[in-house]
């Protein structure tokens, strides 16, 4: 990350990778293999982890689907390729969408209080048995008192986003995102 904000601040222009090369002079491809080296493990791992939420999700509307092997297989070339064909169509604007998409973590932040401050007890201990009950157990069905203080949260941060829908707050910022 630190070499990024440098090169950003020391380059004119957005080609980045333009600029690494003039700033590190002819080591430039050693650097974007690195950098390639580097991205592997933490893609793999989003790979991995966006492959178990699609099979949970698939187990969800099919309870007694038991996902082998090929079914795991096809979910994660399907994924990689979805993500592959996203990001050939999105290459020419990546900042736009990269800021459009990072909108979906105004939806992610309050969910950590909403859920922290509807626990029961002092200790703030979770009653996992009521998760696998039908009726909800302890909880209920619903948790009112969980989705009003998440969408509360989600409501309060509007006004410090920073989106094409807000571009007098934007330009005061300076396109600064103070959302999350």
């Amino acid at each position: 990350m630190v070499l990024g904000a440098l090169i950003g601040a020391c380059i004119a222009g957005d080609d980045v990778v333009k600029g690494l090369s003039q700033l590190t002079g002819g080591i430039a491809p050693v650097a974007l293999v690195a950098f390639t080296i580097a991205m592997l493990p933490t893609n793999a791992m989003n790979l991995y982890c966006g492959a178990l939420s699609t099979l949970t999700i698939g187990q969800t509307f099919a309870p007694r689907w038991s996902p082998r092997a090929m079914a795991r297989t096809i979910v994660v070339i399907a994924l990689a390729l979805a993500a592959l064909l996203l990001s050939v169509l999105g290459k020419d604007s990546f900042l736009v969408n990269y800021t459009n998409s990072s909108v979906a973590v105004v939806c992610l932040v309050p969910w950590t209080p909403s859920t922290w401050w509807t626990t029961t007890g002092a200790t703030r201990e979770y009653d996992v048995a009521s998760f696998m009950r039908q009726d909800g157990g302890l909880y209920g069905r619903v948790n009112v008192a969980a989705l009003v203080c998440y969408v509360f949260g989600i409501l309060i941060q509007v006004p410090f986003m920073s989106t094409r829908c807000t571009p007098a707050r934007r330009h005061r910022l300076h396109g600064a995102d103070l959302s999350g």
